[in-house]
């Protein structure tokens, strides 16, 4: 048996492009998104909502895999005032596809990715995506690496969002604007 298969594991994260990159395994069931200090992801800018969206993990029994669908606003349906934009459509729900670019307020951008890597890959995957070099053809399909590595030398987009599943991990998320 292939060890190197049994032990690829479905990858969610969080790679933030600031002056710094920093990447962040996603691994709750669910996060809010806005510039309140309670949000799991902290986003600080003048047109964000206190809670300006929502992430729930969800299961896709067709694929048997996990991914996100990402809610606009607060959990009692209140949209929030700038909304969310996916590929350039504004919209209050949708099940988030490796590749989609999410802005939150057309201010800050990001990516949707899902991938499965085992320890060893994504311990180099991490390295590549901290490098200024970025090449991600080898983790990533072509679509999603090019939207990812285009993205992460563009000053405009802030954050890329890689997909999640596993135990859920405690924390919060700032982005400074």
């Amino acid at each position: 048996m292939n060890t190197n298969i049994k032990s690829l594991q479905e990858r969610h994260l969080l790679l933030f492009n600031n002056d710094a990159r920093e990447l962040i395994s996603l691994t709750r069931d669910k996060y809010n998104i806005g510039r309140h200090l309670s949000n799991e992801i902290v986003v600080n800018g003048d047109p964000i909502s206190r809670i300006h969206a929502r992430l729930h993990r969800i299961y896709d029994d067709m694929r048997s895999v996990f991914q996100y669908q990402i809610f606009d606003g607060t959990t009692d349906e209140k949209p929030s005032k700038n909304g969310i934009f996916i590929n350039d459509s504004r919209c209050r729900s949708c099940i988030l596809h490796s590749g989609d670019i999410i802005s939150f307020a057309n201010i800050i951008k990001s990516v949707y990715i899902q991938t499965s890597l085992n320890d060893v890959d994504f311990e180099k995957f991490k390295e590549e995506v901290a490098s200024d070099q970025c090449k991600l053809n080898a983790f990533l399909d072509d679509k999603t690496a090019t939207a990812v590595e285009s993205n992460l030398s563009n000053p405009e987009f802030t954050t890329i969002m890689l997909g999640a599943s596993s135990p859920s991990s405690k924390g919060t998320i700032c982005i400074e604007l």
